[in-house]
C-alpha cells in the first residue's frame, strides 16, 4: 500500500492547520471567548464573568495570558496570503508564542492551587488538565513544525 505525498494537502495545496492546534488556540484564548459572550449577554455579564472568574484579577490575567494565542490564532488566517509579511513573522513565532501562554496558563492554575491550599474543585481541575493538554500538545506534537513553517504564500499573477 502506497502513501500519497498530497495526503495532508488541501484542495488548493496547501497544509490545513490541524484541528488540535485550533482547539488548543481556542483553549489558551479561552478568557477572549468567555469576555466576548458576556458583553454580548449584557443582563447576564456579571454572571457569566463571576462564574468562570470570581476574582476579576484572575481574568485580567487569563486575558494577558491568551494574548499570544490569541495573536497567533488572528495571524493564522493570513499565512498563505502574499503581502502580509507582518503577519508571516507572527506565524513563524507562532508556537513559540502559544509555548509561552501555554506555561503561563498552567503556571497560573498551579498558583491559584497553592493559593486555594489545594483544595480540589471540578472547574480548576478541568482547567488544570486543559492547561496540561495544551503544553504537552505544543511540546510534543510532531506535526507542528510542519504547520508553522512558512509555505510561499500564493501570488496571484493577472494574464
Amino acid at each position: 500500500m502506497t502513501v500519497s505525498p498530497f495526503k495532508h494537502l488541501d484542495l488548493e495545496g496547501r497544509r490545513p492547520l490541524p484541528f488540535s492546534l485550533q482547539l488548543c488556540l481556542w483553549a489558551l484564548m479561552r478568557g477572549y471567548i468567555l469576555l466576548l459572550l458576556a458583553l454580548a449577554s449584557q443582563q447576564q455579564s456579571q454572571t457569566l464573568l463571576a462564574l468562570f472568574y470570581p476574582d476579576p484579577q484572575q481574568l485580567y490575567l487569563a486575558l494577558a495570558l491568551g494574548l499570544p494565542a490569541a495573536i497567533t490564532w488572528l495571524a493564522s488566517g493570513y499565512r498563505h496570503r502574499a503581502g502580509h509579511p507582518l503577519y508571516h513573522r507572527i506565524w513563524r513565532l507562532g508556537r513559540g508564542l502559544c509555548l509561552a501562554s501555554a506555561a503561563g496558563e498552567l503556571l497560573l492554575q498551579v498558583w491559584q492551587l497553592q493559593r486555594h491550599g489545594w483544595y480540589f474543585s471540578w472547574p480548576q481541575a478541568a482547567a488544570l488538565a486543559i492547561g496540561i493538554w495544551c503544553l504537552s500538545y505544543l511540546l510534543l506534537a510532531k506535526g507542528l513544525t510542519q504547520a508553522f513553517t512558512p509555505q510561499p504564500p500564493e501570488i496571484n499573477v493577472a494574464r
